[in-house]
Formats: C-alpha cells, sequence, structure tokens
C-alpha cells in the first residue's frame, strides 16, 4: 500500500477507496485483500476518526464469496473501513476463474479490483490411458492433475516430468510420431492436461511415473504389457483319480507368449476332447455334460470337472479355441479307492528308547492292499517319528505319497511313556492306530539332573538318575547305592529332599531303590566359586556335574555386617551380633539360632543357642 501522511503533518482528508491484493488467490484457500479509504493522491489519512461503513460484493462465475474471517466461516457485503488502518476481506471460490471485487460509498464512490482465481496446490495427479498393451503397441495417454477440491490445475510455473524404469519410450505426439525419450519433460499447459504416448518393449507391469517439479508431487500409473500371440493352457497339467470317480476343478487359462495371465474377449469358444469324455461345468461333475466352455467376456479362466470311466490307465484331456490352439492334460486313472488303512511290521512290545521301523499301508473294501490314487499325506502321531529311515536328530511326523504309493515308511521311537498309542491320519480321510507296550531299558549309567549353580550358604536340591544306553531315563532292577562325594569347603550334602541342610559332610551315601528312576539330595555351598560334585556308583560307573556359588548376601549361620547384609528369606533373617539370626515367632528349623525362650525346635533339640 502506497501513500503516508502529506507534509507539515496536516491531515490527509480521504476522497476514494482502494483495493489491495496481498496473497496469490487460489480458488480452494482463503485469500486476503485490503480496503482503505485515501486520499486523491493516494495518501492514507493520518487523523483518526470514525470508520466508514462500505458495502463490499463480488462477481464471479466461480461461485465466489467474501468473508471478514481468515477461515472463510462467514459471508459479508459490508465492511467497517478505519481511518488509519486499512480493512481485511477474505475471498474463497469453489472453482477457478475470474472475480471482480466491487466497494462502494457515498462519500468515497466505487472501487472495483479484477482477480484471477487460480487452483489450489496439486492433490492428484491422474492418468487416463489403456491398462493393459501388447509388446511394441503404441498407447496414446492423458495426465490431469487436480486440487484437494478437484479443480483442474491452472498453476502456471508446473512442468511435468514422466519416466519409467522398464525399456520404453514417451512421445509428445499421440501416435508415437516425432521425437522419442526415455524421460518426457514438459511445461504443464493451461489447458491444465498433458498428453503423450507410450511404447514399451519389456513384458509384463510398466510403472510410469508423474512428477509435477514445482510442488514435487507424485503419482504412477501401471500398464500391462503383453506378449503376442496369445494361446491356451490347461491346469493342471498332469492328474489323478480313482476309477468311477469325478475329477476337478481342471481350469482352462489364456496366457500371452511370456505366460502372463490375460482376459478372454467373450467370443472364444473351447472345445472338449479326450478319453474319458464325459465333461461338467461344475467341478463336481454335477449338471448336464457338456462338450465345450464359452467363457465370458473378462474373464480369466474357466473351470470344469471330469467323470473318469471304471477302467484303470492313462488318458489325455485336451482343450482347443480356433485363435488359442490346444492344451492338453495328463489323467492317470488308478484302482479302487482306499477306505481304510492298517498298520504293518510294528512290533506289539519294545523297550524304550529304541528305534523300530513300520509301515502304514492302503487298503480297499475288500482289504486288500490298494494304491493312494491322488497324491496324498501321511501324518503321524503317539511317539517320536523318522520317515528319512534314521532315527536320529529332527523327527518328521509327516510324510508326502504319490498317487501310485501304496503304503508309507516311517521307524518310530519313545523315551517316556511305558506305553503308547500310534496313530496314522491320511489327507484322504482315512486313519488308523495300535498300541505298543513299551519296557523301560536296563540300566547303564548315572548322572546328575537338576540346576547346581545359587547362592553361598543355601539349600538347594538335585537328583541322581539312573540311564539306560540310548541316555534315556530308567528304572533301577535292584537297589544301587550310590556314594555323593567332593571336597568342596563349607558344603553340605544329605540324602534326603525334605530335610534341612544341618549336617556337614564331604561325602555321603543314597542309595536309587528298586523300580525308582533316581534318588534326591540337598546340598548347600558356604564359600563362593565353583567345585566339583561326584557320584560314584559300583553298579553303573561315575558321573560328575559343577557347584556354583555366589555371596550376595549372608544366610543362616552366615556372618554379617554393613557391606553383607543377611538374606531376604523364610524364615526372615536379621543381622545381631555380626551373625544372621532369625525373625519370627514360631518353631525354628534345624540349623536355625534360637530368637528367644518362647521359640522352640521344630524337630531336634537345642543344644546351646542352635536347633540341632
Amino acid at each position: 500500500m502506497a501513500g503516508g501522511a502529506s507534509g507539515g503533518g496536516e491531515a490527509v482528508i480521504p476522497d476514494r477507496l482502494a483495493w489491495n491484493e496481498l496473497s496469490f488467490p487460489a480458488a480452494v484457500v482463503c485469500t486476503r485483500y485490503t480496503l482503505a479509504a485515501v486520499s486523491g493522491d493516494g495518501g492514507v489519512p493520518s487523523t483518526a476518526g470514525a470508520p466508514w461503513a462500505v458495502s463490499v460484493s463480488v462477481s464471479s462465475d466461480a461461485g465466489a464469496r467474501l468473508s471478514s474471517l481468515a477461515t472463510c466461516g462467514n459471508t459479508v457485503n459490508s465492511v467497517l473501513v478505519p481511518a488509519t488502518v486499512p480493512a481485511n476481506v477474505y475471498l474463497t471460490a469453489q472453482r477457478p476463474g475470474p472475480a471482480v471485487l466491487t466497494a462502494s460509498h457515498a462519500a468515497f464512490g466505487v472501487a472495483t479490483h479484477a482477480t484471477e482465481l487460480s487452483s489450489g496446490p496439486p492433490a492428484s495427479l491422474l492418468f487416463t490411458m489403456a491398462p493393459i498393451a501388447n509388446l511394441g503397441d503404441c498407447v496414446p495417454g492423458t495426465v490431469t492433475a487436480r486440487d484437494a477440491a478437484g479443480n483442474l490445475l491452472y498453476r502456471r510455473g508446473q512442468t511435468l516430468t514422466l519416466s519409467t524404469a522398464a525399456s520404453a519410450q514417451f512421445f509428445t505426439s499421440v501416435d508415437c510420431s516425432g521425437p522419442a525419450s526415455p524421460n518426457l519433460s514438459v511445461p504443464y499447459p493451461d489447458s491444465a492436461s498433458v498428453t503423450f504416448s507410450y511404447r514399451s518393449s519389456t513384458a509384463g507391469n510398466n510403472a510410469i511415473i508423474g512428477v509435477l517439479s514445482t510442488s514435487g508431487y507424485a503419482n504412477s500409473h501401471l500398464i500391462r504389457m503383453r506378449v503376442a500371440p496369445f494361446r491356451l493352457v490347461l491346469s493342471p497339467l498332469t492328474a489323478q483319480g480313482y476309477t468311477s470317480s469325478c475329477i476337478g476343478p481342471f481350469v482352462a487359462s489364456k496366457v500371452d507368449a511370456a505366460d502372463a495371465g490375460e482376459t478372454f474377449d467373450g467370443g472364444e469358444v473351447i472345445l472338449l476332447a479326450g478319453s474319458p469324455d464325459t465333461f461338467f461345468y461344475a467341478p463336481s461333475c454335477t449338471g448336464m455334460p457338456i462338450t465345450q466352455l464359452t467363457p465370458p467376456a473378462g474373464a480369466t479362466s474357466s473351470a470344469f470337472g471330469l467323470r473318469v470311466p471304471a477302467d484303470a490307465g492313462i488318458y489325455l484331456l485336451t482343450a482347443s479355441e480356433a485363435s488359442l490352439g490346444m492344451a492338453s492334460s495328463s489323467v492317470t486313472i488308478t484302482g479302487t479307492r482306499p477306505t481304510a488303512l492298517e498298520f504293518v511290521g510294528v512290533p506289539d512290545a519294545g523297550v524304550r528308547g529304541l528305534c523300530y521301523p513300520g509301515s502304514v499301508r492302503f487298503l480297499d473294501d475288500a482289504g486288500s492292499p490298494t494304491v493312494a490314487g491322488v497324491a496324498s499325506t501321511m501324518t503321524f502321531s503317539g511317539a517320536l517319528f523318522w520317515t528319512d529311515g534314521g532315527c536320529g536328530g529332527t523327527g518328521a511326523s509327516s510324510l508326502a505319497l504319490s498317487a501310485t504309493a501304496s503304503q508309507a515308511d516311517f521307524v518310530f521311537r519313545e523315551d517316556t511313556a511305558a506305553s503308547v498309542t500310534l496313530r496314522a491320519t491320511s489327507t484322504l480321510g482315512l486313519t488308523t492306530q495300535k498300541g505298543v507296550s513299551l519296557s523301560n531299558p536296563p540300566p547303564y549309567a548315572i548322572r546328575f539332573s537338576g540346576a547346581y549353580s545359587g547362592t553361598t550358604n543355601f539349600c538347594y536340591s538335585g537328583s541322581i538318575q539312573l540311564i539306560s544306553d540310548a541316555g534315556v531315563v530308567t528304572t533301577a532292577t535292584m537297589t544301587t547305592p550310590v556314594t555323593l562325594f567332593g571336597n568342596l569347603p563349607g558344603s553340605v550334602f544329605v540324602g534326603n529332599a525334605t530335610a534341612m541342610c544341618a549336617a556337614l559332610a564331604n561325602s555321603v551315601n543314597l542309595s536309587i531303590p528298586n523300580g525308582a528312576s533316581s534318588v534326591n539330595f540337598i546340598w548347600r555351598k558356604g564359600t563362593p566359586g565353583a567345585a566339583d560334585l561326584n557320584a560314584q556308583s559300583a553298579l553303573y560307573g561315575d558321573a560328575g556335574t559343577t557347584v556354583t556359588a555366589t555371596n550376595p548376601c549372608a544366610g543362616f549361620l552366615g556372618a554379617c555386617g554393613t557391606s553383607t547384609p543377611c538374606c531376604s528369606s523364610t524364615p526372615p533373617l536379621v543381622c545381631s551380633s555380626g551373625v544372621c539370626r532369625c525373625s519370627f515367632s514360631g518353631c525354628i528349623p534345624r540349623g536355625g539360632f534360637n530368637c528367644g525362650s518362647s521359640n522352640n525346635c521344630c524337630s531336634g533339640v537345642i543344644s546351646g543357642t542352635t536347633c540341632q
């Protein structure tokens, strides 16, 4: 806004109205204008005075409206023009186009302002072109940009760039004439759309990328380039079935030379032939028999079912169409459908931990062995199974069978149960089971079981187990003495898992009862660090493990102080006279200090201040 107070500081008397446009006008954005009363030479009045009510209006075919708010939230037809400060008027429209602002006042006359409402920022970039074309065809296209309100983009200064990763060329003409380029950059025109043409030698989905330079807005369009000629295919290429049964679905499809799927045009007639030759629209072979298919326009495939005869053998199924050629499928028809499964070669009894081979075979209605007839899968359960002939590593609980398979072979093992029930289930809807009684294997060695790390002066449990030569836990056939020993300072071993850690010992004699698989013991380590713990059996040899202990706090009988607090345990402990003592009312367990005359030992007697 030009102008100011006139010389000498004299008041400037306004005599007319003036408009000023302060921002780029966009149809979908509130655009601010100012309206002021000025003097004849353009000076702004310098004297304060009462504002003047000025009528304002807008003339536009773009659906424009005026507002007194920056959000364009309400329409106005009059504004107050201050004597010294211009008034704000806001304009918005439904679409781009010209508009004329008019302000009038009895004393200051009429002021008009012509403006051009443009589009908002780009919000969509739309491609119009064929979604599919033959390789090498010239495909015309159009790109149109719109703003958030759907207005055509009329903002000048934009450059549209088209590119693709495919081996393709762009043309500014619609018929692929004139200069060609792998990247096309053209000024975005006032007509709000760009025409071009596209030719590609890359089969499959071609992604065309469009970018508006000044805004950075991008969008893409997929066009699939197919490769002529087209042909007919049948799937599956091979099929299996039983005599006098329905096989399906078979699917007839149209593909291009690159084996990409195509849609039918609607005029194709596919003739079906072969022996057997009873075809049905329904894959379940219901309804009336047919001899041809007529896929509707736009369909990607057409399915049908086939009923096979009572004679086993291999048959050729064909489908042909005048423009697409012929396709075929091989059909193998086997004997009667299996109706049952049977375990073969599986023992009635065995030993846990040992591997045994076995098979499951198919039976027909007469109980005679037969083939699967169709590809299927056999699944096993009830034990550990392997289907590769071995009995180690990760097991396999299922086996894929071909149509000509008559049985499924496996190896099984069970390590824990005294008896098992083997089960076999086929995807043909058949199942069977067999019980196998498994006895315990004879003992072969001993081993430690359990965790052997903890905190000093605390009690933990462990066990010594009997195992077979296969490494599975088994039971003693007689009372089995075991000596537990180790030169571990401050250690305690006891043979009863329910006893408290009371008696210090470097060794203890234990025994595994007849029919039992293990003996439990209690261990406690009084010093931090690691040490060896060993077991010895005159019948089954030696075993060893490592015991480790840390000392984050002191337990029963432990010395305590500022740097070594008593552990929080049951019963609770407190540091008293440098020793951790119990701090509860009730009886004291073995090894615990007597906390007062009212407390008795839970078992045993008090010796001095300690329960023995």
